[in-house]
């Protein structure tokens, strides 16, 4: 009996040192995960393998990462996947990974990027994190097209003297016209709206052809046998007046604007555009002077006097040249 238990110990004995022989001859290896780092020894070559004798399970989307050594691994380290949202388009979808290169997650994700996509990261303020994503991956999908359009070249402005029209008015000698020309353009598209543009060639369809306008430089008319000499002359609409009650209403106490008794040779004019006071001719009535205003008479527009309505209805509204006299 005594030789049995002396035979079993002795056993004992040496399975516990071949176990502790061929533990130390296992090369050790280090692990990290979440912040933690410890050392076991393992015989096992494949990290996921050292992972599990270690009692490290993983989840969907963490990232392993292993370094060999002499014998075998020496250190094996995990990345725990974080919840991600990738959004491209209205389309949207939440990946775990642990990658931290964008294309990485948007790939993850089941997102196809073209060569020219942009990407770029929305982190999530610390408050939301528990019901939100820790940031948002967004692509920009990026797109180019070249396309011709047609552009209007627009017709310029000549000026000549002519001598035939009275200084201070103008006329179109001739109108011109628009030209075109067409570009061909790469058009940047950036989620299918337009984003740029550059230009890679230019050809003239039909070039513009500049309006002519005619600059007045006569400076004297003979009018009812008698050369009228001017500085300038003006086109206006001219109606007429009396000094009456019918057109003047409860002013009428016949007298201008200036002073100046109403009737015939008077006529109220824009300040702005004839001063007070100015001597003029207006082609069908005659000589007169800018004695008076009225409240609508502004712009190109003058009204003359008469003593009677039947003159003034006579007169009407006409278009006529008015010269400002030296």
């Amino acid at each position: 009996m005594r030789r049995l238990d002396t035979y079993l110990w002795l056993s004992a004995a040496l399975l516990a040192f071949l176990h502790l022989t061929l533990v130390a001859a296992f090369p050790e290896v280090a692990i990290a995960v979440e912040g933690r780092r410890f050392t076991v020894r393992s015989a096992w070559t494949e990290p996921e393998a050292v992972l599990r004798q270690a009692g490290v399970t993983l989840s969907e989307g963490d990232a392993v990462f292993a370094t060999a050594g002499v014998r075998g691994l020496s250190e094996v380290s995990v990345i725990r996947g974080r919840i991600l949202g990738v959004a491209k388009g209205p389309e949207t979808a939440l990946v775990r990974t642990a990658a931290d290169d964008v294309w990485q997650i948007a790939a993850a994700a089941g997102f196809p990027v073209g060569p020219h996509d942009l990407l770029f990261t929305e982190w999530m303020p610390a408050a939301a994190l528990d019901h939100m994503p820790e940031a948002i991956v967004h692509i920009i999908g990026v797109t180019f097209a070249v396309r011709t359009e047609a552009t209007t070249l627009p017709r310029g402005t000549q000026r000549r003297d002519d001598p035939s029209l009275e200084l201070g008015l103008t006329r179109v000698l001739r109108p011109g016209r628009d030209g075109s020309e067409e570009l061909t353009v790469k058009v940047r598209y950036e989620d299918g709206r337009v984003a740029g543009k550059e230009l890679i060639a230019r050809k003239v369809v039909s070039g513009p052809i500049d309006r002519l306008i005619g600059v007045g430089t006569l400076t004297q008319v003979h009018r009812d046998g008698q050369v009228i000499r001017f500085s300038r002359a003006l086109e206006a609409t001219a109606t007429a007046y009396t000094p009456g009650p019918e057109s003047t209403g409860k002013w009428a106490d016949g007298y201008t604007a200036i002073g100046l008794v109403a009737g015939p040779g008077i006529v109220a004019v824009d300040p702005k555009v004839i001063p007070l006071r100015t001597k003029l001719y207006v082609d069908g009535y005659g000589f007169a002077i800018a004695g008076d205003v009225g409240g609508a008479i502004k712009g190109n527009r003058v009204d003359v006097c008469f003593n009677t309505v039947p003159e003034a209805m006579r007169w009407g509204i006409k278009r006529v040249k008015v010269f400002i006299l030296d």
